[in-house]
């Protein structure tokens, strides 16, 4: 899974943290209609593995004005928008309502699905929104044929054209307005404290929760793999926000470790680790000599483990291993 996808399923299929995103999403009017209280996630998992580092996206079912319907939450983390998206979608629609229909064979009504793409882009959304617009056949040249002919248009909530104001908007969660900063702010900026410290009181109101020490860890293991920012730059941001920040940033890092082990034993071998463990050191120190790369991708993987877990608070790269 990639980070990003990793980062938009852990906050936004919560729907203590959707319902904001969602109700900044839908129109007002819709929005006012939806009972919130019977918000619930489904199952989810439509989004192929090879497209995940392109999209991610959670189902949840909601009363619409008294009657059943699905939001389909989709976030497209590429840099430029799918043009096909109206028709991946009506695929992701299909499958839906294939799946509800073999879970409810006798159902006669069919649930609406309200599909809701979330695009962040430099160019913002220059693409059909409608299934009707990539169909070779002219809007009006035959409007006889208009009934029979497929057509929807998903709700596209273009972030790249988005305010920085919006994405402080009151209907937010704390971690979900520290989520999106991160995913359509923090990752690819060449300024990542600049945009950190432009945004600071979204993380700091993170912190303000009971269970904020592990929200702010898992934004920060967010933003060490999602930019190129090394570890020793970051850290004086976060321990600037108290105490609770500074354990959060340790238990980012931690996390970051425990999932390249996690990576590693699903391998089967010490080469994930080695990898993971390079990359993180070249991030933190810069260039990284031969011997010793060559050093742990020849490494047991307990020895991995042990120099992973001195990392974060070495200075140099000898002190990493200096315990042997």
């Amino acid at each position: 899974m990639q980070p990003h996808d990793r980062l938009f399923r852990a906050v936004f299929s919560e729907p203590e943290h959707a319902e904001g995103l969602l109700r900044v999403a839908l129109p007002a009017r819709l929005a006012r209609q939806i009972d919130w209280t019977t918000l619930r996630p489904l199952r989810t998992g439509l989004v192929d593995s090879a497209l995940q580092a392109r999209y991610a996206d959670v189902l949840f079912s909601v009363q619409l004005a008294g009657r059943p319907a699905i939001l389909h939450l989709l976030v497209e983390h590429q840099s430029k928008p799918d043009r096909r998206m109206p028709l991946r979608l009506l695929g992701y629609m299909l499958r839906i309502w294939e799946e509800l229909g073999r879970a409810s064979p006798y159902e006669q009504m069919l649930p609406a699905i309200i599909p809701i793409v979330c695009h962040h882009s430099k160019t913002g959304w220059r693409v059909a929104r409608a299934l009707r617009d990539l169909l070779a056949l002219p809007r009006g040249e035959f409007p006889e044929l208009e009934p029979h002919v497929p057509s929807f248009e998903p709700i596209v909530v273009d972030l790249s054209e988005t305010a920085d104001d919006a994405l402080r908007a009151e209907l937010l969660s704390a971690l979900g307005r520290a989520a999106l900063v991160c995913l359509t702010r923090v990752r690819g900026a060449k300024d990542v404290l600049g945009v950190l410290g432009r945004f600071q009181d979204a993380f700091t109101a993170v912190l303000q929760a009971p269970t904020g020490v592990g929200a702010l860890a898992l934004i920060v293991s967010y933003i060490l793999q999602a930019t190129e920012a090394p570890p020793e730059q970051l850290q004086p941001f976060f321990d600037q926000l108290g105490e609770r920040a500074k354990e959060a940033f340790m238990t980012g890092a931690q996390m970051l470790i425990e999932q390249g082990k996690a990576e590693g034993k699903a391998e089967g071998k010490a080469e994930g680790k080695a990898e993971l463990l390079l990359r993180l050191l070249r991030r933190k120190f810069g260039r990284v000599p031969a011997g010793v790369a060559k050093r742990l991708r020849g490494a047991a993987s307990g020895d991995l483990d042990r120099w992973a877990e001195c990392l974060f608070t070495a200075e140099s790269i000898g002190e990493v291993f200096e315990e042997e």
